[in-house]
């Protein structure tokens, strides 16, 4: 998964528990209502939403104190994974002995599936939470889309076709149905791992006696205010309806269509293309977005100023940034480089020389993004003029110095017209150019 890369460890395990809990959404909501009528199953789905809407305003005045949110994360999210593991005995349970037995039965799968979803929208509550807490603000969209694409791509359609495939090779109902709400268990608690391990929360107060009455409080007053702010209300209210018939689709569509008539394996076997189409249009609709953030265009208006004055094209000032410094104008190196094109003492010496002799310019003014794209300009203009133009050449000229590569084009082994070099010895300089012409190439062809 290459599209990862840039996003950090902790915003690759925040994204991990929407893999992980889709495998509920689909296997629990979706199998389960087709061995009810629809007016059980739509009682019990109504009494957990019921539960969950309710609380939730509660729950996360708890959430807000700090050190509480992973603990009562892990809370609900263990109660729903406790909850579909037991469902994975219900099916081996004595349910065919008399019409008793398959009530009791029946009881206990409602209530585990009760039990499973208020763990499952609960342990929502704290994830959404946490974003604040893994990424910065303008790294929110990015982050959430892509966790949300990733429900859909891999955590609801693997587990389903799993459970196809098994039904379709000739494996008894219920050994299916026992195999996959265990697997569902396994899932989902395997995937919140990198979150548990690697997402700690950073927002919230120290809790303070008197803490919570207050904010349990302050949600009355919160409501009380909603009240009287008309668009807000019908806002939320509109968005309440909104959800719960998407919610209502999503977990009474099996159940309807048993009622219909229709084959269960079908059904299941429609909502697996249906889950894999809106993966696919999740995932090339957030691609845009990924590709924009991963190839950003900051300080535009300094590039494209000084790309026009030095003859280059913005995209090979765009690429030379993003891989000198990933556009941190404070950036550092080992070898004392700062700034966004990450120049050396010695290089900003030589060139203040070339283009502002007379100014009053010191080494920590590269630390001002203008004054750095500027000279960085300059030099990346030398070296493309240099060497003919070819931007490889000119990146290792630029990456391991001028008098490196004019060695390196005497060089037979390296070089076969003299003027630009075919082969890169050394490892950091073949990486380095491989970084500049890649990032150059996606830089043109997103923009």
């Amino acid at each position: 998964m290459g599209f990862l890369k840039k996003f950090t460890k902790q915003e690759i395990s925040w994204m991990m528990y929407d893999w992980a809990n889709s495998a509920h959404s689909v296997i629990v909501v979706t199998i389960l209502p087709i061995f009810f009528d629809m007016s059980t199953w739509g009682f019990a789905t109504s009494l957990a939403m019921a539960i969950v809407a309710l609380s939730a305003p509660f729950l996360g005045v708890f959430g807000d104190i700090r050190g509480m949110r992973k603990k009562l994360f892990t809370a609900f999210m263990l109660i729903g994974v406790v909850s579909v593991a037991g469902l994975s005995f219900t099916p081996f349970m004595d349910f065919t002995a008399s019409p008793d037995a398959a009530g009791r039965v029946a009881a206990i799968v409602l209530v585990l599936y009760i039990t499973s979803t208020i763990g499952f929208d609960a342990s929502c509550i704290y994830y959404d939470a946490f974003l604040t807490d893994v990424t910065t603000e303008d790294r929110m969209d990015s982050v959430s889309t892509l966790g949300y694409g990733l429900g859909y791509i891999g955590g609801s359609p693997i587990p389903l076709l799993i459970f196809l495939i098994m039904n379709a090779v000739g494996v008894p109902m219920l050994t299916c149905l026992g195999f996959i709400f265990g697997l569902t268990a396994v899932w989902w608690l395997v995937f919140s791992v990198p979150l548990l391990k690697n997402c700690e929360q950073t927002s919230g107060k120290p809790y303070k006696k008197g803490d919570v009455g207050a904010s349990i409080k302050n949600v009355f007053t919160t409501m009380k205010e909603i009240g009287a702010d008309k668009p807000m209300l019908i806002y939320i209210i509109s968005y309440f309806f909104y959800i719960d018939g998407v919610h209502t689709i999503i977990s009474m569509s099996t159940s309807y269509g048993t009622n219909l008539g229709l084959d269960s394996a079908g059904m299941l076997l429609a909502l697996l293309l249906v889950l894999a189409l809106a993966g696919t249009l999740l995932f090339s609709t957030f691609r845009d977005k990924i590709e924009h953030w991963e190839y950003p265009q900051r300080f535009t208006e300094y590039v494209e100023y000084y790309a026009g004055k030095y003859g280059i094209d913005p995209m090979i000032l765009y690429a030379f940034i993003r891989t000198e410094s990933n556009f941190d104008p404070n950036a550092d190196s080992d070898a004392g480089a700062r700034g966004l094109m990450q120049i050396t003492e010695v290089t900003f010496d030589w060139i203040k020389m070339k283009i502002a002799p007379t100014e009053n310019l010191t080494f920590d003014d590269l630390y001002d993004p203008e004054t750095n794209i500027r000279f960085g300009s300059y030099f990346v203009s030398y070296c493309l003029d240099r060497y003919s133009g070819h931007l490889a050449t000119a990146a290792a000229a630029y990456h391991s110095g001028v008098g490196t590569v004019d060695g390196l084009l005497g060089q037979e082994a390296y070089s076969t017209d003299g003027v630009t070099l075919d082969h890169y010895p050394y490892p950091q300089m073949r990486l380095y150019v491989k970084k500049i012409t890649e990032s150059y190439q996606h830089y043109s062809e997103i923009y």
